[in-house]
């Protein structure tokens, strides 16, 4: 790709001298070919009359532009910047965008052409307006390995600001379900992420987060087992005579929620909980034990009443 350099200057009446050390210049030559790009629409600036800006939904065909093959590969998109200021209601614009590497560099537009110079953009300004914010409480599912006995809770924001579509359904409170994280290190706060419970069509206005935190106010409860034997259980007021030899048909586990704030696992054992006999169920000898305890801290269901045989001798 070198090829020679020939230097002439006009004559001017007098003598000049023209070093030249290089006898030959370089030069690229490489292949034109032609590709496609998005275009991304992006918004500028603060409307008026408390209007919210919105790219339209119209769509915007790809740019076709004819760039050096060694760079082909690097191009990511076209961006066409809109600056709304000023303006309060819906627009179409002609936009020149310019192009951005996979880097996020802006390219030099001089290593290419456009087939199209400007892409048409168009601005929906929306209406806003403040609506509640309602936080509810999820229920528990059954069965679960955490339980919470949730005090109160409290939100740091009590309305939120919206912008709705014009053909969107329309709101006047905004819903939000929720219940602690087990996993989190922090269980006592959640971050709630707001657009999840907004409708179609309907968006946040202004600069607030999309995010609020629920403190709560509660106790955490674990799930835990323990192994019974006949030495936990007592026959409250019945002739524990009458029942000798059959003890030994109680459950083998009984399981339980303790405060698990008060409480480590390893505070609890078979001498823990004790089985009071407290109803006939039928003339059989058939009786049903429910768990007792004066431990502070402690939850049982009614799910977990024990209930097992004991036949009189």
């Amino acid at each position: 790709n070198a090829i020679p350099v020939r230097i002439s200057l006009p004559s001017y009446g007098r003598t000049v001298d023209v070093i030249n050390d290089n006898q030959v210049m370089t030069i690229e030559i490489e292949n034109i070919v032609q590709t496609t790009l998005p275009v991304e629409v992006q918004i500028i600036g603060t409307p008026t009359n408390d209007r919210v800006a919105k790219v339209a939904d119209t769509e915007i065909e790809p740019i076709v532009l004819n760039v050096p093959q060694s760079i082909v590969k690097t191009l990511d998109k076209a961006v066409a910047t809109v600056d709304v200021t000023g303006y309060a209601t819906s627009f179409t614009t002609e936009i020149e965008p310019v192009i951005y590497d996979k880097n996020g560099n802006i390219v030099d537009s001089s290593k290419m052409t456009l087939a199209k110079k400007t892409v048409m953009a168009g601005v929906d300004m929306l209406e806003t307006k403040s609506i509640p914010l309602k936080v509810e409480l999820k229920e528990q599912g059954e069965n679960e390995d955490v339980y919470f006995d949730i005090k109160d809770y409290t939100v740091e924001q009590k309305k939120i600001k919206i912008a709705i579509e014009e053909n969107a359904k329309d709101i006047n409170e905004l819903v939000v379900s929720v219940l602690p994280d087990v996993n989190s290190e922090n269980i006592n706060t959640l971050m709630i992420d707001l657009k999840q419970y907004l409708p179609e069509g309907v968006y946040l206005a202004g600069s607030q987060d999309d995010k609020i935190a629920v403190e709560f106010d509660l106790i955490k409860y674990q799930k835990q087992s323990v192994a019974v034997t006949k030495a936990n259980i007592t026959l409250d007021g019945y002739d524990k005579k009458k029942f000798n030899g059959s003890i030994m048909r109680c459950p083998d586990n009984i399981e339980f929620y303790y405060d698990a704030a008060k409480y480590q696992k390893a505070d609890f054992s078979a001498e823990t909980l004790k089985l009071f006999i407290k109803s006939e169920e039928d003339a059989k000898g058939t009786y049903s034990a429910t768990l007792k305890t004066d431990l502070e801290g402690i939850v049982f269901n009614d799910e977990y009443i024990v209930k097992y045989n004991l036949r009189a001798r």
